[in-house]
Parts: structure tokens; sequence; C-alpha cells
């Protein structure tokens, strides 16, 4: 559900929360922890769009656990404190689908349903694509999950694949006319590399691409032009680009703590 519309100041900034935990976290309780510490790293949050992992309602990517009801209201709540809004990697309680969710205050809508089993067993994939792209504060904003934005399938042929892609960048370019448009991917990649995958969409003109991964075997990474930002793959770090930076640019970071 989109939610009523509400006039919020353009966005100003975007990037990552890199979440390298392996086995049971709490997503959620290091996020809050990261925010905090960006307060004492000089970091401006408002105005922010922070992509964030796959399944981050899930306590253990590959265990048993139930999604977290509380995770999306949470969001919701620390974006109108904040300013900040989110696309967040959500697995949905209901159908079980692993979704790409924008949310900022009263706005909570999937942008994209992963199509790509996967071998965790923690969601149901969606039988077919269902992707929308959105103006969001003045930015163009589309999603897709994990493994769905890389060329890597075994839900559909490579160029089933391209053909989805190609049509996701399309929307983008459509909507962004002369402003940003960013490619969103809440990831929890292991063999998959995450900085192919965002090559892969970079090579594409005027598009940015924020990769936001959940494990300490892969990366977080964005890409805008020709200049590639990849974090250390175990830590919980927050990364963020102004995005009026067009030429030489300057990159703040937070740290849980």
């Amino acid at each position: 559900m989109a939610g009523p519309q509400i006039q919020r100041p353009s966005l100003v900034s975007i990037g990552f929360f890199h979440c390298g935990y392996e086995g049971s976290r709490n997503g959620l309780k290091l996020l809050r922890a990261t925010l905090k510490a960006s307060a004492v790293e000089h970091v401006p949050l408002s105005g922010s769009l922070i992509v964030l992992p796959e399944a981050f309602n899930l306590d253990d990517y590959y265990g048993k656990f139930s999604p977290d009801p509380s995770v999306k209201s949470s969001l919701a709540q620390i974006s109108v404190c904040m300013g900040i809004a989110f696309v967040a990697g959500l697995i949905q309680r209901k159908t079980n689908f692993n979704c790409a969710y924008l949310i900022d205050g009263p706005t909570c809508q999937v942008l994209s349903y992963k199509t790509d089993p996967g071998r965790s067993g923690s969601y149901r994939p969606c039988p077919r694509s269902h992707d929308i792209c959105r103006l969001h504060r003045g930015l163009a904003v589309g999603a897709l999950v994990c493994n769905d934005a890389g060329e890597n399938s075994t839900d559909c042929t490579l160029a089933e694949k391209h053909a989805r892609h190609d049509v996701l960048a399309r929307k983008l370019a459509d909507l962004r006319g002369g402003g940003d448009a960013v490619m969103c991917v809440p990831a929890y990649m292991g063999a998959v590399s995450s900085e192919l995958v965002v090559a892969y969409w970079g090579q594409r003109p005027g598009l940015i691409v924020v990769l936001a991964n959940g494990r300490s075997t892969q990366p977080s990474v964005m890409r805008r032009g020709d200049a590639t930002i990849c974090s250390e793959k175990k830590d919980a770090i927050l990364c963020l680009r102004n995005l009026n930076d067009r030429g030489k640019y300057e990159v703040k970071y937070a740290r849980a703590v």
C-alpha cells in the first residue's frame, strides 16, 4: 500500500547500511546503533535514502524464524523522526514473499517481489515478476531483490532476465527526466559477487546503483558513473553520498558502537 501523499523535502543523499554478520542477527538493533553513531560522526541523515539488506526482518536468513512484524513499523517511525527514506528487503508474513519495500513515513510500497527461489527456504518465490518504479522526493527509485538483479538465475532464462532488467531500466529513465535515478538492491549475497552485480547495472547511463548486503562474504556497493564505493565485508556500517556531488565527492560513514 502506497499510503497517503505528504509533501516532504527532496532527497539529498543516498547510501547503504551494510550488516556483515553471519548467523543470528538483529538488523534493526544494529541499524539503530549505527544511526546513533552518525550523530557522533557528524553524518547528516535527514533527506537520505538508505538501502537495507534483504530479509531485514529475519533474525536468521537460513533459520526457521518468523518475520518480525515490528520491523516495518519501526522503520516507518525512524523515517518520520529522522527524515530518512528506506528501501528495505522484508519477508511478508501472510504470503511469505520476499520483497523490496519503499518506506518513508506513511509511505509503505512494495517495489519488487523476488522470483529467484534461492536456497535458504526462508521465503516463497513470487511466481511472476512485479516491478514498480516511483518518483519519490525528486528521485526515480526502482528495486530488485538480491539475485533478481544479477545475471544468474534458476527461475528463468538469461534472455528473460535481461528483458526484465531492460524494462525496469527504461521505466527509471522515463521517470528521472533530467534528474537522478537509483536502482536499489537489498541483498544477502554469498557466492554471487555483489561488485559484479553493481558493475552490470552501472553500465547504464545516468543510473546510480546501491546494493546493501547482509552477509560477511560480500561487500555492500554503491556506484555512480565511474566511482564505486565498497564497504568492508565484516562490519555494520552506514555509507552515504551526497546526490549533488557530480565530480569530486565525499562519502560519510558511521559504524555501530
